[in-house]
């Protein structure tokens, strides 16, 4: 691979399919013309949905608040011995994963400041160094460093060693001086800015006034990525497609005996084969744990025949979603017991599925015949007084966060949200915990289920189990 496509490679995570994919093509000259026309379409269209985004952002801003500025936005940090993983919000105005980077946005220019270094990153991390060419590619306009040169791995959300954003700092000096306003992630509702917050607040140490001079848009920002487009959809769609393919390959796996964080290790196994990640910490519950909402496997924990096993789990292929639950019995087979409330489950889903549609609610107690929470509650109170045995929420959204960020959970639904729909029943006294979790679309006229091929009633979960029995790997 040429020095250049490894660069823009490393650096630009939305560009990486280009460039293995057409060394691929360049092997075969039949495939050569047609493989770089396609993915230099898609690469092409991917760019101009990241500049569309700056672009409606900025409007945004523009109309809901009347004041001139600049909007800035902060990358992720370096975590010592840990892969790096973009801040979300970043990654979708710009497509760039590499750390210490920040955005300036402002209606004629964008900006990056770049973090300079002493030496090659790549002899310490897994990026290499961002350049004009591959700020230029992502269409940022301006390439500028943040200010002192520092080593590899070491950018820090501190800012304690003000001479390293030297160069930010003094253009949010000549901001404040000119009474703008800075637009910027500044709310810890949903805990997602962390970063982001603390890098401000460490800036405010070095930049007078700044502290009175900034404005949440977290708000818009939420706004905007809440709505997915038809690319989103398809990052998803392979998320979710990762997803099932761990669950169909751990089903006929799971036996007696079996611990749970070979459970948990076996299915996450698939997603890293593949190129992806585990979304969150997968979750594994069984006996004693089964009525946990989110219990932590243990590898002293033994699955056995009459269990039921929970298993909440999804991966996150370029950086989008997936969120997935379904319950086993480790024989294989479900008592009548089980399939009893198993079935109920299933049907509150289905009933959900079918209800939701523009227009409803995740939660809204003032509208609670269009809220799916209050809609859940009722049909399992109708059916069987099981209404106190659903602890938890019944849906969230998703997207780039597992939980992607709300502005209002009392907000309506709307065409091109995509969201989980996960009612459970759990029974301490009868070791029963049931959860049913798929990701769906929210369509025009109702919702669209992203994860339908992934098996769920009775007798498709019980013949998954069996499906691959003769050949357990142990």
């Amino acid at each position: 691979m040429p020095k250049e496509s490894v660069h823009l490679m490393k650096s630009t995570f939305f560009l990486t399919a280009v460039f293995s994919f057409s060394a691929f093509a360049m092997e075969n000259d039949k495939l050569s013309q047609f493989t770089n026309l396609n993915l230099n379409n898609s690469v092409n269209n991917e760019l101009a949905e990241f500049k569309q985004r700056r672009t409606t952002l900025l409007s945004l801003v523009e109309k809901q608040h009347k004041k001139t500025g600049p909007i800035l936005l902060v990358a992720g940090f370096d975590q010592e011995l840990l892969e790096f993983e973009q801040e979300k919000s970043f990654y979708y105005y710009t497509g760039i994963v590499h750390p210490g980077l920040t955005l300036m946005l402002e209606q004629n220019k964008s900006s990056i400041y770049a973090p300079k270094y002493l030496r090659d990153p790549l002899l310490w991390t897994d990026y290499s160094v961002v350049s004009q060419e591959t700020v230029q590619a992502a269409g940022i306009d301006e390439f500028l460093f943040i200010g002192k040169a520092i080593e590899p791995g070491c950018t820090s959300a501190l800012c304690d060693s003000p001479e390293h954003y030297a160069n930010l700092i003094s253009n949010l000096k000549k901001r404040i001086q000119e009474k703008q306003t800075i637009y910027s992630l500044n709310s810890t509702s949903e805990g997602l800015y962390n970063q982001h917050i603390t890098f401000l607040r460490n800036l405010m140490k070095h930049v007078p006034g700044l502290e009175s001079s900034l404005k949440d848009i977290s708000p818009l920002v939420a706004h905007m990525r809440r709505t997915k487009s038809a690319l989103e959809i398809q990052k998803m769609e392979a998320s979710i497609a990762l997803s099932i393919k761990g669950f169909n390959k751990i089903a006929p796996k799971i036996r007696d005996g079996l611990s749970q964080t070979q459970i948990r290790t076996k299915i996450e196994s698939v997603f890293t084969a593949c190129g992806a990640q585990p979304a969150y910490y997968s979750i594994v519950g069984s006996g004693d744990t089964i009525h946990y909402l989110h219990p932590k496997p243990s590898h002293l924990v033994k699955v056995k025949n009459g269990d039921l096993v929970l298993i909440d789990a999804g991966a996150r292929k370029e950086y989008y979603c997936a969120d997935l639950t379904r319950t086993f019995p480790v024989s294989g087979k479900f008592t009548e017991r089980q399939k009893e409330i198993y079935n109920l489950v299933l049907a509150t889903q289905q009933h959900l599925a079918n209800t939701v549609k523009p227009g409803f609610y995740i939660s809204n107690r003032k509208e609670a015949d269009k809220s799916l929470n209050c809609i859940a509650k009722t049909f399992l109170k109708e059916h069987g007084g099981f209404d106190h045995c659903l602890p938890h929420g019944v849906s969230h959204h998703l997207g780039l966060d597992v939980h992607d960020p709300v502005t209002d959970w009392e907000m309506a639904l709307k065409e091109g949200d995509v969201i989980t729909i996960e009612p459970g029943i759990y029974i301490k006294d009868e070791q029963i915990g049931i959860r049913i979790e798929d990701n769906y679309l929210i369509t025009e006229n109702g919702a669209q289920c992203l994860s339908a091929a992934l098996p769920k009633t009775v007798e498709e979960i019980e013949a998954l189990m069996q499906s691959g029995k003769k050949n357990m790997i142990r």
